[in-house]
């Protein structure tokens, strides 16, 4: 992308779309490139009249080529970011989410130097007859404690599915997860900073 405009995406500290009246200056190759892929796929008989390219600007890590070949391949992380019912992911740092409210509270727990797993499935249960597969939104670590950030009121975490999202805490409480707490979406979006610092003191008392 454009120096420029990278330069003020980051300013407004967040993702952005490249306006419309910025369309000209992403490079020439962009539109032909999507098109020449879109029309690999099209059945016989089938073309495209016409379309228009939009540009999320997003952190990616130097050695994303290769990532996007394993992945391509086969061979990449399949067990992050799962896709659910084809609804779109958002990237950062090579990490996928699920709505911008998720990045924003990655963005914040970067900030706050902890680590942390987003999105990742776990393999869990405490009898042989009952194993199962759950995944958490962020998975934090913090001196030597682990806890669970949840990010609800998005389309994955609706609230006729509270029941569900219940019987999942304790499924990750029996395995030691001192700490389950759910924030709402918008709230993430709008003040991750004050999110992750009021995560962070639980975690610390739990």
């Amino acid at each position: 992308m454009p120096h420029e405009l990278r330069e003020e995406a980051r300013r407004q500290g967040r993702n952005a779309l490249i306006p419309a009246e910025d369309a000209e200056k992403l490079p020439p190759i962009v539109k032909p490139a999507v098109q020449r892929a879109i029309e690999a796929v099209l059945p016989t008989g089938y073309y495209v009249k016409h379309f228009t390219t939009n540009v999320e600007l997003t952190d990616i890590d130097p050695d994303w080529r290769n990532e996007l070949l394993a992945i391509a391949r086969g061979r990449g992380v399949t067990n992050q970011g799962v896709a659910i019912n084809g609804r779109p992911l958002h990237t950062w740092r090579n990490l996928r989410f699920r709505s911008k409210s998720e990045v924003r509270i990655a963005e914040a727990l970067e900030q706050s130097n902890v680590m942390f797993l987003p999105n990742c499935i776990a393999r869990l249960g405490v009898t042989p007859d009952y194993r199962v597969n759950r995944e958490a939104d962020f998975l934090v670590v913090h001196k030597g404690k682990l806890g669970i950030l949840e990010v609800h009121g998005e389309p994955f975490h609706p609230a006729r599915r509270a029941a569900e999202d219940h019987e999942r805490s304790r499924l990750f409480k029996q395995h030691g997860v001192r700490l389950v707490e759910v924030y709402d979406a918008n709230r993430c979006y709008e003040m991750p900073s004050d999110v992750v610092a009021s995560f962070m003191r639980l975690l610390e008392q739990a």
